[in-house]
């Protein structure tokens, strides 16, 4: 874009360090707080490496080494799980402590003593764990120092992935062939919640579908295949995506994508949520990559049209300190470029004007804190013609006399703009008397004794505008004086 301002899958953006009361610029305090940091994008983890690997959430700026995992006491390391929770990441080792980290790579440091997660999932505010054999715990977010919690203890077999949305935890049962799920604080576990399966490997949850990702596949022509299912475990699909997806084994989803990692292929794969535009390399580079999670970008929510309201449909994520969110709204080209320096509107909220017509929008959202400011944007498709809002004004029976004929004006309701060459049908008594085209001022005018005569002995008549592609219908009564 014109200022360099990324967009919703661009990284790099302007951080506002402030220097408070005594403390100097560039020396650091453990009690300090932290400057906004964008945190949207898709990571993995590296497994072998033990690394987190991120890019954007268009798949550039691929970085494999965003956050390195050091040796356990043992002296080994393998990323073996990440996640996160709108403020930071959640990294599992083989060999050591679960690791909570800034999105940017910075500050890791040890969360809980829990070794050898093989997944993690973040639900309100607990951690959930998947140990591997037949149990799931749970630590609080806010004290991670207490004591993790059992949330599944048994009899359940080889839980390998979880998934968890604002009411259940869900997880994957390798040698049983099924999804289980249970209450977030694992009460009505049910084992056989989807059965069926072949060796589910990963799971995700979206507010419409639950998704698996099988790791060697029956089904299809690729060696590995991702099914889905209605939230409620009804209509399972194991043939969901069956080509192109090479030994899937974490899986993520947004609000527009499902994303797996391909641990022999070292590649993030990516389709879109209808199983649609599927490819199995959208990132490449990476080594054993075997769990996945994606964080959201700021995103438009609205129909793209003059006229229509456009609203902010996510802020986006950003670690660091709380702080508070502003939003601004810019006019950009149609392919997004050469933005205008100057906003067109502020807030959560954006109505078109014509002049918008034929360009896109572009939203930024700006966290500030005490420490600094950090700011993502994105940029909306192309805005069309919306269908404009009309009103019509009707004159009296008794004043249309006057002016030769039963009157009536069309304009738009938005600018008072008057609407010409548009065609209004005039009724009474509950039957059309007349039909007439608005002039270049918006005046259509009835003519003749008859619909003089049909409105005064029904002491009235009613106007009408259809509507067009371009602008809405509209309706006005006169009675008679």
């Amino acid at each position: 874009m014109g200022r360099n301002r990324g967009r919703v899958d661009v990284r790099a953006l302007v951080v506002t360090a402030v220097c408070l009361g005594v403390l100097l610029c560039g020396v650091t305090s453990a009690a300090a707080a932290t400057a906004p940091i964008i945190g949207s994008g898709v990571y993995w983890t590296n497994f072998s490496p033990a690394t987190i690997g991120h890019a954007n959430l268009d798949g550039s700026a691929v970085n494999q080494d965003l956050v390195s995992l050091p040796p356990a006491a043992g002296g080994e390391a393998d990323a073996s799980a990440v996640a996160q929770d709108g403020h930071y990441l959640y990294v599992g080792n083989e060999w050591g402590p679960i690791s909570r980290v800034n999105f940017d790579g910075t500050g890791l440091t040890p969360f809980t003593s829990d070794n050898d997660p093989f997944d993690l999932a973040v639900g309100g505010s607990y951690l959930y764990i998947a140990n591997g054999g037949g149990t799931i715990d749970r630590v609080p977010i806010d004290d991670p120092s207490s004591a993790l919690s059992p949330v599944l203890t048994g009899p359940y077999t080889n839980i390998i992935s979880l998934a968890v949305d604002s009411q259940y935890v869900y997880w994957t049962n390798y040698d049983t062939d099924s999804i289980g799920r249970a209450n977030l604080d694992g009460s009505d576990a049910n084992q056989s919640f989807i059965t069926g399966l072949t060796e589910p490997d990963a799971i995700a949850v979206d507010g419409s579908h639950i998704y698996w990702a099988t790791f060697e596949s029956s089904v299809g022509s690729s060696p590995g295949s991702i099914g889905r299912a209605n939230l409620d475990g009804t209509d399972p699909d194991a043939s969901f995506i069956t080509s192109g997806v090479d030994t899937p084994e974490g899986l993520a989803v947004d609000a527009g994508h499902v994303y797996w990692a391909s641990r022999v292929d070292g590649t993030i794969g990516r389709a879109n949520l209808d199983g649609s535009d599927v490819n199995d390399s959208f990132i490449s580079g990476g080594q054993d990559p075997e769990q996945i999670a994606v964080a959201p970008g700021p995103s438009i929510a609205g129909t793209l049209a003059s006229g229509q309201s456009l609203t902010v449909g996510s802020t986006g994520t950003f670690g660091g300190d709380p702080g508070t969110f502003t939003e601004a709204w810019y006019s950009c080209d149609a392919s997004g470029q050469n933005c205008a320096t100057t906003a067109s509107g502020t807030g959560s909220a954006y109505t078109p004007t014509e002049s918008d017509v034929g360009r896109t929008v572009e939203l930024v959202v700006t966290d500030t804190n005490a420490s600094g400011a950090a700011s993502e944007s994105v940029v909306s498709g192309v805005i069309a013609q919306g269908v404009a809002p009309t009103k019509l004004v009707a004159k009296t029976v008794l004043a249309s006399l006057l002016r030769g004929g039963l009157t009536v004006t069309l304009t738009r309701s938005d600018t008072g703009a008057p609407l010409a060459g548009q065609t209004i049908v005039f009724a009474a008594g509950g039957r059309t008397i007349c039909q007439a085209t608005t002039g270049t001022n918006g005046v259509a005018r009835c003519v003749g004794i008859a619909p003089l005569l049909a409105a005064w002995l029904n002491r009235g008549y009613t106007a009408s505008y259809a509507g067009s592609a371009a602008y809405a219908p509209a309706t006005a009564t006169a009675k008679l004086t």
